[in-house]
């Protein structure tokens, strides 16, 4: 046997040199496929990285969505928002949260009949002030409740009929979409709405609407207001998630029928 391996691999020095280096070959492509698969994370990382650089307030979903939201509100609700003027801000804060936690005790009849009382008694105080004061005094102090007298109050037509004509394009529009739901025009839109119904009536079965509205308001004075100072690190976070999440649906699309379904809820293209 050793002079067949001899005569075709030649010394024996030779021959129990190449078997080492045969394994150790396989042993270097081996390595280097386990890097090649352990260098895959990184590169991903590297990419959402560079996404992320890449990626500007402006076209980060959140930033677009809220410079719609605030284009589109009136300038003074925008200063309030904003806290423009602090003083103002708090106090129509305060005076909302404290309403709507009202209208959680004692309901809403109660509550507006409650603050309709303490305006009419702070009416009649000034008034009774200026009277005593004019009566037994002799001084004419001028009363505050005259500058909401003299200042103008007109609903014209042309703001009236403009408002009905808004409602009406709005209620038409709703309208026609709840009967495309309903209707079961389109199948994965009937399911979306049915799963947003659904979730509706579970958060409101579990929190009242006041509850919800007290949410809502502090959500509209803080969340604006902290996407003003931290706008930048918002959108970055905001990118590395959307980034996140597109890999992770990537490799839900491997599982069996998970495709299927997805191109089942995408939206059809409407026909012309």
């Amino acid at each position: 046997m050793s002079d067949e391996s001899v005569d075709i691999t030649g010394p024996a020095g030779e021959s129990m040199d190449a078997p080492t280096e045969s394994v150790s070959s396989v042993s270097i492509e081996s390595s280097e496929d386990v890097t090649d698969e352990t260098s895959k994370p990184e590169a991903v990382s590297e990419d959402v990285r560079s996404g992320v650089e890449e990626i500007t307030p402006s076209q980060s979903s959140a930033g677009s969505f809220c410079c719609s939201f605030v284009a589109d509100m009136n300038p003074q609700a925008r200063d309030l928002i904003y806290w423009r003027n602090p003083i103002r801000s708090g106090v129509v804060l305060g005076a909302t949260v404290v309403a709507l936690l009202m209208m959680c005790c004692h309901g809403f009849i109660n509550t507006v009949s409650y603050f309709g009382l303490i305006i009419l008694a702070l009416s009649f105080a000034v008034t009774a002030v200026g009277y005593i004061t004019k009566r037994f005094l002799g001084k004419d102090i001028p009363n505050p409740l005259r500058q909401v007298l003299d200042q103008p109050f007109e609903v014209s037509d042309d703001t009236v009929e403009a408002f009905a004509q808004c409602t009406a394009s709005h209620c038409q529009r709703v309208c026609t979409e709840l009967r495309r739901l309903y209707c079961i025009v389109d199948i994965p839109d009937s399911f979306k709405f049915g799963i947003a119904l659904w979730l509706v009536y579970w958060i409101t079965s579990r929190v009242g609407f006041f509850e919800l509205a007290i949410i809502a308001e502090v959500f509209l004075f803080s969340v604006p207001k902290l996407y003003d100072l931290y706008q930048v690190q918002i959108d970055q976070a905001a990118a590395v998630g959307k980034q996140q999440a597109l890999v992770y649906i990537e490799k839900a699309r491997t599982v069996p029928y998970v495709d299927q379904v997805m191109k089942m809820m995408a939206p059809k293209e409407k026909q012309t």
